[in-house]
């Protein structure tokens, strides 16, 4: 029998890595990846995931929508694909987990955002994002949308 993909509590650098399967949940949880090419080639749905410290990676997705990273850091990032519904930065409200998610100094030009949400934690000054037509609606609880 097949054994779900895991990938906790490691710590991996410069390596392409590429997370989903057609049946089983890829486990992505407490652990650190530098420098890595990751694509993620599932839905939200097959990833369970948090914790996690993502630094210069390049992060592909095919078809991932709706995913929650409270408590995922970036820095350093580039994202490419379409990311619609997303969030990204701790949110308040939700349980603290041991990362508080943040996002710094990454690059969404290659990225498609349709109503991204980021949170607390994203350093929206610090961000390079798609080319217009976006824009960015600043709300009062520090929440933006793309």
């Amino acid at each position: 029998m097949e054994q779900n993909p895991d990938f906790s509590g490691r710590n991996i650098v410069g390596e392409s890595l590429t997370w989903g399967h057609s049946q089983l949940a890829t486990f992505v949880t407490g652990s650190r990846f530098q420098s890595c090419d990751i694509t993620i080639a599932c839905g939200a749905s097959g990833i369970i995931g948090h914790d996690n410290e993502f630094i210069d990676c390049t992060i592909r997705v095919k078809r991932f929508a709706n995913f929650q990273f409270f408590y995922d850091e970036f820095e350093g990032c580039r994202f490419i694909g379409k990311f619609p519904g997303c969030e990204f930065g701790f949110r308040d409200g939700f349980p603290v987990g041991k990362r508080h998610g943040c996002l710094r100094n990454c690059d969404f030009t290659q990225a498609v955002l349709d109503l991204v949400g980021f949170n607390d934690g994203a350093d929206l000054p610090t961000l390079r994002l798609p080319p217009w037509p976006h824009f960015l609606v600043p709300s009062y609880s520090a929440m933006a949308m793309v």
